[in-house]
């Protein structure tokens, strides 16, 4: 006997209830929002990974600074970003696989894909900015073969900084820009009454020094210097890798911990909860860390440099501070990382922006209620607001949605 073909209406529904899978293919280690992704997809679909012995090996690499500095010489050299997929065109997606989500690269399999480029500058593609110029043809064609579906970024300057870069303006229906989401906490901040605590996060699990400087830790220890004299209980807290001056000069020094060492994720989130204020005078944009701030509610105070103002709103769920020296190194809507400007600019401390980044930072120490309505208003915003994961997966299924109804390659 055979069954009598489904009503269209049936088929859809049978259609809209089936689950899709993805396969999320990291560039070398998955971070956290990809982590996120494997938790909590949209609606209908569902993502898998595999674990490689590369990304375990660049995990282990992650944890030191020499490894970074190793990576950034050989880039000039050869685009290693690009060997992982080049490699990976031998190898078969797992099965049942419909659309590959690549994280920070092109594939190069002749399948359907999307690319996500989280809140990252366009020539990580590849490296350096030289190697990105002279690999921009074999780019600008692979991000518009039939193949690619979507190109996705966290912030509207990114999509506008990639299409600046590759010089490919007809590509612009094709790059969505679906904001990045992290988990509501279930942990409250408790009410303190002891001193302000504020707390600088270099990165979570990367023990490179260079993290420090970028997210302006020079900066914030001259400013803490003068805040120190104002409000003699005030304490700061820094969990990164500092340089070995920097460790040399203020370990020790009242009301500052450093804290090099990489922390568990009960022991990080202790220090989110304890703190008052989320401080990081960056230099350029520090990825979703402003919104792991956010999520404990803490009030965030950072420059207006790049993408930030897009995921900091100045009075609204923190301060923003003007960078006097982010238009010598951002031309247009890319920021040149490779620019003797922007290498001066994190090694050197600009007292304008100590001035400035005290002073607002002085706002929030001498206002509690408003540290309170500026970290209310950031956690609700992930709860459900702009970076929730709701709000996340809305868009995010309607960008895979339309990826797959483009049909085979």
């Amino acid at each position: 006997m055979t069954s009598a073909p489904a009503a269209p209406a049936q088929a859809a529904d049978a259609a809209e209830s089936r689950t899709r899978t993805v396969f999320l293919e990291p560039l070398w280690k998955l971070r956290g929002e990809q982590e996120y992704l494997l938790r909590y997809p949209p609606q209908g679909y569902r993502f898998v990974t595999r674990a490689t012995a590369g990304e375990a090996l660049a995990r282990r690499l992650s944890r030191a600074s020499a490894a970074y500095r190793a990576l950034w010489w050989a880039w000039r050299f050869a685009p290693l970003q690009l060997s992982k997929p080049y490699w990976e065109r031998f190898k078969r997606v797992p099965h049942g696989t419909e659309l590959t989500y690549a994280v920070l690269h092109p594939v190069f399999r002749r399948e359907p894909w999307v690319m996500d480029m989280c809140g990252e500058q366009p020539h990580l593609l590849v490296g350096d900015e030289a190697m990105f110029a002279r690999l921009r043809p074999l780019l600008r064609r692979t991000l518009a073969s039939a193949h690619c579906r979507k190109v996705l970024y966290h912030v509207d300057v990114g999509k506008k900084a990639l299409l600046a870069s590759l010089q490919a303006p007809e590509l612009s229906e094709k790059v969505a820009v679906v904001q990045p989401a992290v988990p509501a906490r279930a942990a409250r901040r408790p009410e303190r009454s002891g001193p302000v605590r504020l707390l600088f996060l270099g990165s979570a699990n990367i023990d490179a020094g260079w993290q420090f400087r970028d997210k302006g830790g020079l900066v914030l220890l001259e400013a803490f210097r003068y805040l120190r004299e104002r409000y003699p209980d005030l304490e700061l807290v820094v969990r990164s890798r500092v340089p070995s001056a920097v460790r040399k000069h203020w370990a020790g020094v009242p009301g500052v911990r450093l804290i090099e060492q990489t922390l568990p994720a009960e022991e990080l989130e202790r220090e989110f909860l304890q703190a008052d204020v989320f401080v990081c005078p960056a230099h350029l944009t520090p990825s979703v860390t402003f919104l792991d701030a956010m999520s404990y509610g803490l009030p965030v105070v950072t420059t207006d440099v790049w993408s930030n103002p897009e995921l900091v709103e100045h009075g609204r769920t923190g301060l923003l501070v003007h960078h006097p020296d982010a238009h010598r190194y951002i031309q247009g809507y890319v920021a040149h990382h490779d620019w003797p400007a922007f290498k001066e600019a994190v090694r050197s401390v600009n007292p304008a922006l100590v001035r400035d980044f005290a002073a607002a930072a002085s706002t929030l120490i001498e206002d509690a209620e408003l540290r309170r309505r500026l970290g209310d208003q950031g956690r609700r915003e992930v709860e459900d607001g702009r970076f929730s994961l709701a709000t996340r997966n809305q868009r995010l299924k309607a960008v895979l949605d339309e990826a797959l109804e483009l049909g085979p390659a």
